[in-house]
């Protein structure tokens, strides 16, 4: 019986372990549903105007997806070795990652806004050729488009705050920011109130205020001087090069690796276009409802800096590893609850849009395949994350880009170019990858190269 409670202490923990797991990701995954639900809300206002709408918007934040990547990994590798300073209580190398962080993000986004304002139409023709669908993804990036520079900012600030711990801030911000996005929609998209009825437009000027609206907040909060970082951004300067280079090490990577996945990911929209261009919208309602339940992974990247990162930095490296697969055991039982609730509501959720018979059914059928696969899915991501705040990057380069890259896409052009099968075995199969994916990143996650103090 004794041997019994060891064994389930050394996977699920006691109460104390999750009593600290809720401390910090309850915050952070209530801040994302709240996002996610608001931007399901607004992605069933867009739907209501009609399909092309629907496909429109998700072409154009095809860019905004690489570009959320790439701060994912730019801001998730120096949230890597600022969780360890603070774990290892170095304040002022702390302070100078977060300059870094927070300038390096307005950079990267400036570079996005160029192209996409000098050749929106063509940037959108890369995926698809549907006039009435390019007309109305041009109407919405034409605004939006603006807000990716406050959006990074805004990353920036979020990520650093989360790397040491402190996420009710970040909440109420962000909370803030998506009620008023929300708002905005209602009023912008649909007229109300006196206002133009703007469509897809309003939706990205709705968005481009309420980003806008986000940063300022973060501004205001670190120029009170009250927080642990503050406006001096190029505290950096006083780094030394040894360390500006161990950190350049590893961030290159990470962004190399977001970079390459996103690009990935976003051909591997493009192969679906290739079988039907007609459906995207049914894929549009598959990833909302999927962001609803991918909430977990901000709570569980928030935990793993906590409970992993911070013990790595403190050298306790046994507390950590325990930790993490603590962790990964949790969040995959969580998992499975929500697929199995999305699975019973799958052939309800398509109602909720205006959309013809045939792309509501298939969204049905598409929403069941990606709900039986909620939990292998999130397990990926955690394995990365894990590996990722010890600084393995080797490790997340082959099982998140390379993967992708040398067996996901190569499948994918296979079928969607020559074979052609039925959308849904198309999904499945590609989506199935994952099942693989999985035996490559826990074998990466036993080898324990991940067990590194940084500092």
């Amino acid at each position: 019986m004794l041997r019994n409670k060891e064994r389930f202490r050394h996977y699920f923990g006691d109460r104390t372990f999750y009593q600290e797991v809720l401390l910090v990701a309850l915050p952070i995954i209530l801040q994302q549903l709240i996002a996610n639900a608001m931007g399901f809300i607004d992605g069933v206002m867009v739907g209501q105007i009609n399909g092309s709408s629907l496909a429109g918007v998700a072409v154009a934040n095809k860019y905004f997806t690489i570009l959320q990547s790439l701060m994912f990994g730019m801001n998730g590798g120096m949230g890597i070795f600022i969780s360890q300073y603070f774990g290892a209580e170095d304040h002022e190398k702390g302070q100078g990652l977060f300059g870094i962080n927070v300038i390096g993000s307005a950079v990267i986004a400036s570079l996005f806004v160029i192209p996409l304002s000098l050749f929106p139409r063509q940037m959108l023709a890369l995926f698809v050729s549907v006039p009435a669908v390019l007309q109305e993804g041009q109407a919405y990036l034409n605004f939006v488009r603006f807000s990716y520079f406050p959006f990074a900012v805004s990353m920036a600030c979020m990520t650093s705050l989360r790397s040491i711990g402190q996420t009710r801030k970040p909440l109420l911000i962000g909370s803030t920011a998506i009620f008023l996005n929300s708002f905005l929609n209602y009023l912008l998209i649909f007229g109300h109130f006196g206002l133009p009825r703007l469509g897809v437009a309003g939706a990205g000027l709705a968005t481009l205020i309420s980003r806008t609206t986000e940063m300022a907040l973060y501004l205001w909060l670190f120029a009170r001087g009250n927080e642990y970082f503050d406006l001096r951004l190029f505290h950096f300067k006083q780094l030394s090069t040894a360390i500006l280079r161990q950190i350049l090490r590893k961030i290159l990577p990470l962004v190399s690796n977001e970079l390459m996945w996103s690009v990935g990911t976003t051909t591997l929209f493009w192969t679906y276009c290739q079988i039907n261009a007609d459906f995207i919208a049914s894929l549009s309602v598959v990833e909302m409802t999927g962001n609803l339940v991918f909430t977990l992974n901000g709570g569980l990247s928030a935990a793993v800096s906590v409970l992993v990162g911070t013990q790595l930095g403190a050298g306790r490296f046994t507390e950590a590893r325990d930790n993490a697969r603590r962790l990964l055991t949790s969040w995959a039982l969580t998992a499975l609850a929500a697929g199995l609730v999305i699975f019973i509501l799958a052939g309800q959720i398509p109602l909720l849009f205006n959309l013809e018979t045939g792309i509501r059914a298939l969204a049905t059928q598409l929403l069941r395949v990606q709900a039986a696969l909620y939990a292998l899915i999130i397990i990926n991501v955690g394995y990365f994350l894990i590996l990722r705040i010890g600084g393995d990057t080797r490790a997340t380069l082959i099982i998140d880009s390379a993967f992708v890259w040398l067996f996901v896409i190569p499948l994918a052009a296979l079928l969607s170019l020559i074979i052609k099968p039925d959308m849904v075995i198309f999904y499945l199969v590609i989506q199935g990858t994952e099942m693989i994916k999985i035996l490559i990143a826990r074998r990466f996650f036993q080898k324990g190269r991940w067990l590194c103090n940084l500092t």
